[in-house]
Order: C-alpha cells, then structure tokens, then sequence
C-alpha cells in the first residue's frame, strides 16, 4: 500500500509542469546584457604583441609552437620530429607557452 502511494506521488510530481518561458526570457535578458569576452577584446591590439613575443622566441621554440598549435601537428609526431620524448615536447610547449604569455602580459602593461 505505501509503495502504490509512494509511486503515486512520484507520478504526480512528475507530471508537474514548472513555467519555463519565464526562465528562457531572464536567461535571454542576461545573456544580451553582458558582452562576451571576445567583444571585448581587441585583436588588432594584440597580434603584434602575440607576433612580437613568439619572434623573441629561439627558432626551436618558435617552430614547436608553430607546428603545435597552427598546424595542429600531434605531440608523437614532434616527438619524432625533434627526436626526443612526448613528454619532452609537453614540457618544451608548456614552458614556452608561459614564457609567451609573461611576455604578452608585460609588454600590454607598459603599453
């Protein structure tokens, strides 16, 4: 008896319907409100400070990160490329990502 009762009110509560189209208009109202990050950025700012770090770069690094991440070329593909182990390229990519970044964030802030 107090399953019937139990899977009643699960069936009922269910069946409930909350209101919706009040919900999709606040979330159509928030999303118009706030620009997106990308509106907000200035590209045309940043490409030569982006170019201006990566030929500061070593040929090496600049290379890597060319392969890597403009042509899409795997890890284990610049691993044989450079001869030397995938984690090695991990590695090589991360540090050289964060010396970029630095760079970039330094020269906008004596820009």
């Amino acid at each position: 008896m107090s399953a019937i009762v139990r899977n009643t009110a699960i069936d009922h509560l269910r069946t409930r319907r909350q209101p919706s189209v009040e919900l999709e208009k606040a979330l159509a109202v928030a999303a118009d409100a706030a620009p997106s990050p990308t509106e907000e950025f200035d590209f045309a700012g940043a490409e030569p400070v982006a170019r201006g770090a990566l030929a500061r770069l070593p040929e090496d690094r600049r290379r890597l990160v060319a392969l890597a991440y403009l042509e899409g070329e795997s890890r284990a593909s610049l691993s044989r490329r450079f001869g030397v182990p995938v984690g090695t390229i991990k590695t090589w990519l991360h540090r050289t990502i964060l010396v970029v970044r630095k760079d970039c964030l330094a020269t906008m802030a004596a820009a």
